[in-house]
């Protein structure tokens, strides 16, 4: 009872009204730097169909240009105008990337139709046209689409009715894709697709067209696709192969992560880095993945609780309290221990209100309705649904052990020195560089310090699967169970050592 009444005279001797103002203000400066600055360019469009037309220009310019246009010259030309028309079209329809469905059905699709009859019309009027055979039977220039489908048997036709039925059938597909563009139905065009054996209709296809996805770049269900293949496409084999195993292993808790999400229609909150070959611009936003950065709070947790709880001991000097401290009926150690009890106390109290802080703030600017949706995790080869404030808050006090071993060298500094502004200066700087000790050990320097609890000052490193983790795993080789124990055994130390200091200082005196 002694400890806990110990315990709520540090609070009322500590907590002030301007005291909890400064941190809160503090809380929401770091949470808005958060927001917009974590993950930047997740979700943007990066403009480039834009670039795309600009390029084109120049292509069609350089051939116009010229003083002896060749046949293959007039055969691009057309077809990098007809390329750019159907891109300028699009852009007015507030298409802005190529990964956009209709940009490849302009490319894969109507593009190489369109060619097709191009050279069909040479044809009729010259059948044994050398220049168009000299294209046909060319290997190289895929940007001609010289492979397409169809492409190989017009090239070796020469009959007049059989090409015009290949005219007049490249005319009605065309028509159809257009439509397609038009009406701006991603799961039509699938569905179009799978009819014509075009492509072949798995489960994500099945997904999209039975859920009538309208858009693979304004809805997450589209967004969850391009993610996925993506993710099969991962070029991995440049790592070591430990690293590359770890990245397979990402990779797949991944890909069911987003067929869970695709399948039940709920936004999952993945964090992707380099390794993972998922381009920002297919990913998308929501408030979890804001909130998630929580975890960096932690480095401003850190730096408040040592200026404003540095001089825990060694006030008590300064100030001369400590001799009412001495001649008190209490033992020494529960002293000591109601103070660090308060260190860890205040740490949480101070990370729980930077979590409601951040909440709020990601909350109006992404929507507060992905709070109270589930957070999908992939666990013992299963996709589970759990509550995500429970998921925060435990791994809260996981990534809490390594700051508990921070207010022990906080603690040890204040009883050992006595000097309040030392103790603030040093364990300040050791929270301020934490982050940074992550960039030098992906430079292979430094290596020894992920045995030391500084490099686990700053986990959100590790829970968001950041490239800076993944990237330090193929220099060293650590995890977050050996940080936890690390951390455990030099708290208790120097909680031992600052006691018996403590105690012995207390007996000269």
């Amino acid at each position: 009872m002694k400890i806990v009444n110990l315990i709520k005279t540090e609070f009322i001797k500590n907590y002030s009204i301007k005291r909890t103002f400064i941190i809160c203000l503090v809380l929401l400066v770091s949470s808005l730097f958060l927001i917009n600055i974590t993950d930047m360019g997740v979700g943007e469009k990066n403009f480039d169909l834009q670039l795309s037309i600009q390029s084109l220009e120049n292509t069609i310019n350089f051939h116009l240009n010229k003083d002896k246009k060749t046949f293959e010259n007039e055969y691009i030309i057309f077809y990098q105008q007809t390329e750019m028309e159907y891109m300028e079209k699009l852009l007015i329809k507030r298409v802005e990337t190529s990964l956009d469905w209709r940009v490849s059905v302009v490319r894969d699709s109507i593009l190489p139709l369109v060619m097709q009859n191009y050279l069909i019309e040479e044809l009729k009027q010259n059948p044994n046209h050398l220049n168009i055979k000299e294209i046909c039977n060319r290997e190289e220039d895929d940007s001609l689409n010289k492979n397409s489908e169809g492409f190989q048997g017009l090239c070796g036709n020469t009959q007049f009715e059989q090409l015009e039925e290949l005219y007049k059938k490249n005319i009605s597909i065309i028509q159809d894709y257009e439509k397609m563009i038009e009406e701006n139905h991603y799961y039509s065009y699938l569905e179009y697709q799978v009819n014509h054996s075009l492509i072949e209709k798995d489960s994500w296809i099945e997904q999209l067209i039975d859920q009538k996805v309208g858009s693979n770049m304004d809805h997450f269900l589209g967004l969850n696709y391009m993610q996925h293949q993506a993710l099969e496409n991962n070029p991995n084999n440049k790592y070591t192969k430990e690293h590359y195993k770890k990245i397979n292993e990402i990779d797949i808790k991944h890909k069911a992560i987003l067929w869970y999400s695709m399948e039940h229609g709920i936004k999952h909150d993945l964090s992707y880095s380099y390794f993972d070959n998922v381009r920002e611009d297919i990913r998308y936003m929501n408030t979890k993945l804001k909130v998630n950065q929580v975890f960096h709070l932690s480095v401003i947790v850190m730096i408040i609780v040592s200026i404003t709880s540095g001089g825990i001991v060694s006030k008590e000097h300064s100030e001369g309290t400590i001799k009412n401290i001495i001649t008190a009926p209490i033992e020494r150690w529960k002293i000591l221990l109601s103070k660090f009890i308060y260190l860890i106390l205040d740490t949480y109290i101070i990370w729980f209100l930077g979590l409601f802080i951040l909440s709020i703030c990601a909350g109006i600017q992404y929507g507060f309705h992905d709070l109270f949706t589930p957070k999908l995790i992939f666990t013992n080869g299963n996709v589970i649904e759990v509550n995500y404030y429970l998921f925060i808050i435990k791994n809260i006090f996981l990534s809490s052990i390594p700051i508990i071993c921070y207010l022990s060298i906080l603690f040890f500094l204040s009883i050992i020195t006595n000097s309040t502004s030392l103790t603030v200066g040093i364990t300040t700087a050791l929270g301020i560089i934490s982050p940074f000790l992550w960039l030098l050990t992906m430079a292979g320097n430094f290596k020894y310090i992920v045995y030391t609890p500084l490099w686990y000052f700053d986990c959100g490193f590790i829970f968001g699967n950041r490239f800076e983790y993944l990237e330090s795993l193929q220099k060293i080789d650590f995890s977050l169970s050996m940080g936890i124990v690390i951390s455990l055994i030099v708290t208790f130390l120097l909680y031992i050592i600052s006691n018996i200091t403590y105690i012995r200082r207390d007996i000269k005196n």
